[in-house]
């Protein structure tokens, strides 16, 4: 019976866990959200900018950079919002080879989506979307990039192959 239980709580985890991805990156989409991110070859300092139809009010922002192959190689960097309007970090060490790179905002409304169910989600995009809070909502981007011809990359709510 505890076995039985422990796997059907796991199984709400990872459904909760989906429909919190899966909104994010609907929040995404509503913006019609978009990044550019370049990579100072001398001094490896990253820049991003994020473009959208709403103000993005994101003091701080996180990007993940997976390898596909070897997690110990993962890093995750939280970038503060600079003067400009641009975040940036300087990383350790120039990326080479294909990476997938997940960028999300930190800095948003918590509101409790966890009972929310997956086939309720277009209502719940759309009723953000008529608010006009989407762009304090958690949003996410993913692309998958490919460093070995150029160090800039750009990123975009709905397109997910590396350009």
């Amino acid at each position: 019976s505890t076995r039985k239980e422990s796997s059907a709580a796991s199984d709400v985890y990872k459904r909760q866990l989906y429909a919190k991805d899966f909104l994010a990156e609907k929040n995404a989409q509503a913006l019609s959200l978009s990044a550019t991110a370049e990579i100072d070859a001398n001094d490896l300092t990253l820049s991003v900018s994020l473009h959208s139809l709403l103000a993005i009010a994101a003091e701080r922002i996180e990007i993940v950079f997976l390898h596909p192959s070897e997690s110990s190689r993962d890093q995750v960097y939280v970038m503060n919002r600079q003067a400009s309007g641009f975040y940036q970090v300087i990383l350790p060490a120039a990326f080479k080879g294909k990476w997938y790179v997940q960028l999300q905002n930190l800095d948003y409304e918590s509101n409790n989506h966890s009972s929310v169910q997956v086939s309720d989600l277009n209502d719940t995009v759309k009723k953000q979307s008529v608010d006009g809070d989407v762009g304090q909502q958690h949003w996410r981007l993913k692309q998958v990039v490919n460093f070995d011809g150029s160090l800039n990359f750009r990123m975009s709510s709905s397109v997910n192959k590396a350009k």
